[in-house]
């Protein structure tokens, strides 16, 4: 009897069972290519803002991009300044519409972590009914931020320094350790915000209801940063918030966090009393 040509069952089946043993190897290290892609792109939106702020000083009587701007009638955030846009050629901040019929304020697509996939739909974002600034990759470090006046608000009982302006460039110590800009979830955050057992390893990239201003670790566990002398890294969130163990001094905690997120030295803010 004459042979036909072509594969047997068994062969064909030996075939798919490489080729799905190759994907089952191959798809991971792809996914990781993937995500390295997205955070060199991540490390370039930080890096433009970061060197475009250098710009901005030299056009401002040294002053970085203010956080906001309380002085103008137009209440700028650091992303709607009408300077800074026009040097990093951000084009200015978007207003959205969503599905749910509500406006938020966010960046333009190209200036956007390609990481941040948060929408309502997923319930990345918190639905509001008001404007409101959501969808925003990249915030700005708060910590120490009273160059430029400060204002002072009172929740119950707990009277809190608002976000004030402007740090003027020879204040900053060290700003090759100092945080500047940081993967967020809002337009500003904190050291209080980058707790990351607090909050991120709950719900991770999602917007609370309660606490907006907080770190995103959304790259392997770690964030982008742009620090004040314009050099961009990743760091481990472990890092960037760290952790003493009970038994340990938190006095060296405290010691830790500040220097690398107050830009000036901040120890005479945190315990000072209302005015």
């Amino acid at each position: 009897m004459k042979k036909t040509d072509g594969f047997t069952l068994v062969e064909l089946l030996v075939v798919i069972a490489i080729i799905a043993l190759l994907m089952a190897i191959l798809m991971p290290a792809m996914s990781k290519a993937r995500e390295q892609a997205r955070k060199i792109v991540c490390a370039n939106n930080l890096r433009t803002m970061a060197l475009g702020d250098q710009m901005y000083a030299d056009s401002s009587d040294d002053y970085h991009v203010p956080i906001l701007n309380g002085l103008s009638p137009n209440n700028w955030l650091w992303f709607e300044n009408p300077l800074f846009v026009r040097i990093i050629d951000m084009k200015g901040r978007k207003n959205t519409e969503t599905e749910q019929g509500y406006k938020a304020m966010t960046l333009p697509k190209d200036f956007k972590c390609p990481t941040d996939k948060r929408t309502v739909a997923n319930g990345g974002l918190y639905q509001e009914t008001a404007s409101i600034v959501q969808g925003v990759s990249y915030a700005m470090n708060a910590n120490g931020l009273y160059g430029v006046g400060r204002i002072w608000y009172k929740y119950g009982e707990q009277c809190t320094p608002g976000l004030a302006h402007a740090l003027k460039v020879l204040k900053v110590v060290k700003p090759a350790n100092k945080i500047f800009f940081i993967d967020g979830q809002w337009f500003a955050t904190g050291y209080l915000g980058s707790d990351y057992k607090r909050m991120w390893d709950g719900i991770g990239d999602k917007m609370d209801a309660l606490e907006w201003d907080r770190t995103s670790y959304r790259h392997s566990e770690g964030a982008n940063i742009a620090f004040y002398d314009c050099h961009v890294k990743w760091m481990p969130k472990n890092e960037i918030y760290p952790y003493i163990p009970p038994a340990k001094d938190k006095l060296n905690q405290l010691n830790l966090i500040q220097a690398l997120w107050w830009p000036i030295p901040g120890k005479q803010y945190l315990d000072k009393p209302c005015p």
